[in-house]
């Protein structure tokens, strides 16, 4: 999967076994193309989960409002490319 864009980043992890865990959580509650992304942040790994893809970050504030009314910390970021 490649996607484009921008997503909503829901978390950033160090370890691949916990973002799995969370990218799980997402897709048992029906979020549609949930990923996670390997980047680095200060010269450590991360996986950073991601959830759908959108033309801009307008276009994810729908989401990003659903999200953050379950309680979580989401923002808008670009895919990699």
């Amino acid at each position: 999967v490649k996607p484009t864009g921008f997503g909503v980043q829901v978390g950033s992890y160090n370890q691949l076994d916990v973002a799995i865990e969370k990218a799980k959580k997402y897709e048992s509650m029906q979020f549609k193309q949930v990923v996670i992304q390997t980047g680095w942040t200060k010269g450590e790994k991360v996986y950073r989960v991601m959830i759908g893809e959108f033309a801009n970050k307008e276009a994810a504030n729908d989401l990003i409002g659903l999200l953050k009314g379950m309680g979580e910390q989401p923002f808008a970021r670009e895919h990699y490319k």
